[in-house]
């Protein structure tokens, strides 16, 4: 297809890249910055001409308290393994990781998600993976960890997320 430049190569390892018009990269997981997004989309930077567009345009994170307990009832099934061995080093393990889970909005302490990080791709690219969120409920709730989420705005009204709000992604 004239005018269309596939680079079969990493963008990093790339010399003297073809400036263009639009570059479009995949690099959304699970998490907002794993897959090494940031360093892929700031070097993706150096293949637009003066006034191009990258695509994605931009990513917010979110995290909110998660109050239902499902999600604490299978981390803590390392005490009904048995054999007479103890399993709570597996168990400290598992509560210190990070897991993939469909989250529904039900889940989670109401109204209480929070945008803790946002990132627009148009300009320099931070290499920050920090944020603040702050929370201050109204009453008590037992916790049972933290939902994060994105959203990545590919271009202007076309967003992909797999928030547990619907519609949903296979993200």
């Amino acid at each position: 297809i004239d005018g269309l430049h596939f680079v079969p190569e990493r963008s990093l390892d790339v010399a003297d890249p073809p400036r263009v018009d639009v570059v479009v990269a995949e690099v959304l997981g699970n998490f907002a910055y794993e897959e090494d997004v940031l360093e892929t989309l700031r070097d993706a930077q150096r293949y637009l001409r003066p006034g191009g567009t990258l695509i994605p345009a931009s990513i917010t994170q979110w995290v909110a308290p998660v109050t239902a307990d499902r999600f604490e009832r299978d981390l803590r099934s390392w005490r009904g393994v048995g054999f007479g061995l103890d399993w709570s080093d597996a168990e400290h393990m598992t509560r210190n990781n990070m897991y993939v889970f469909a989250i529904a909005p039900e889940d989670l302490l109401a109204d209480a998600a929070v945008s803790w990080h946002s990132l627009d791709f148009q300009g320099p690219i931070a290499s920050g993976r920090t944020g603040r969120a702050v929370w201050q409920p109204r009453e008590a709730h037992t916790l049972f960890g933290f939902a994060l989420w994105w959203e990545c705005t590919l271009a202007p009204g076309v967003v992909l997320s797999p928030s547990p709000h619907p519609p949903r992604t296979h993200w």
